[in-house]
């Protein structure tokens, strides 16, 4: 019996290797939360994203809103 998962990578997954791999590693194989929520250039790119979200409420399957 064989068992499928979904397994994807986003672009900001993609961008975050380029800069450091250790990042993503990190983050989805350790469950380290990243710790920069409260930079104002992170509030500034989610307050955009969210506003984008509206026209491509799903890009994928995923859903962004």
């Amino acid at each position: 019996m064989s068992s499928t998962s979904q397994f994807y990578i986003t672009p900001s997954d993609m961008l975050e290797y380029l800069y450091c791999p250790r990042f993503i590693y990190f983050e989805n194989v350790l469950d380290i939360p990243e710790n920069q929520g409260n930079r104002w250039k992170v509030q500034k790119g989610r307050s955009i994203h969210k506003k984008k979200a509206h026209k491509t409420p799903s890009i994928c399957g995923r859903n962004w809103a």
